[in-house]
């Protein structure tokens, strides 16, 4: 549909072609996705970080602060970072590490992942240390008996070591 005064100009059929044709962005089902996003049994934090940055991406998470007047842009406040934050301690897989960020006060987006990147490391730190039938993979070398050492004090005895 042409208003009055479009037909007549190249660029006026060009941008109702455009209009008409190009795919309409829906936020909603954008946003749905992001919402229901969870971490994979087995996806690194990292992955799953990146999986939710590239949907919130499509999600435009933006406040309008200010609108356009007098030949001045919008203003928007982009929220975007809050929203990932919020879903990666309800999309968290592991729910000690869940805990722990909800924990901190005043939390960022970068806190929030480095939090749960230390927790995700030690806990694979730990796994390696465990066997599958719960034995702890631990090697220690004692020596035969208990050793002796001079003491520092006065009379120069000798004591174990513990």
């Amino acid at each position: 549909n042409f208003a009055a005064g479009e037909k007549d100009t190249y660029d006026h059929l060009k941008n109702k072609l455009i209009e008409y044709y190009e795919p309409h962005v829906n936020d909603s089902m954008h946003r749905h996705e992001f919402y229901n996003m969870y971490q994979e049994e087995n996806e690194s934090l990292d992955d799953f970080v990146n999986r939710l940055k590239t949907q919130a991406m499509k999600c435009n998470f933006k406040i309008l602060c200010a609108p356009a007047a007098n030949n001045n842009p919008a203003v928007y406040h982009d929220i975007t970072d809050n929203f990932i934050k919020d879903r990666i301690i309800v999309g968290l897989h592991d729910q000690s590490t869940k805990r722990r960020i909800m924990r901190e006060r005043e939390l960022t987006l970068n806190d929030a992942i480095e939090l749960a990147r230390a927790t995700e490391t030690a806990n694979k730190q730990i796994r390696q240390l465990v066997k599958p039938d719960g034995t702890r993979l631990v090697h220690t070398n004692f020596t035969q008996g208990p050793q002796k050492e001079k003491s520092t004090d006065c009379d120069s005895a000798l004591i174990p070591l513990l």
